[in-house]
């Protein structure tokens, strides 16, 4: 499972298919336009948590989108310790 925020704010909530990728999802941004150049780039600034079974979650990824720029965010989950008894 896969949570995408701004601030306090979840604006989309994905599950991965067995492969782990997820549909595209489109996040709001300003207009290519503002981000033309490197020094006036405007970016929108989004986290993303990432839960799985088994696995130690991930939380508060940053993920920034600009004008209309595709993002591909590759996570690398560790597996939880199992318990030694």
């Amino acid at each position: 499972k896969i949570i995408i925020g701004r601030e306090d704010t979840v604006v989309s909530f994905l599950v991965t298919d067995e492969n782990g990728d997820t549909p595209k999802v489109t996040l709001p941004a300003y207009p290519e336009s503002d981000s033309l150049s490197y020094e006036t780039a405007k970016e929108v600034m989004y986290y993303a948590d990432v839960y799985a079974t088994g696995f130690q979650e991930k939380k508060n990824l940053p993920v920034s989108a600009v004008g209309d720029a595709e993002i591909v965010l590759n996570v690398e989950l560790v597996p939880n310790e199992e318990r030694m008894e």
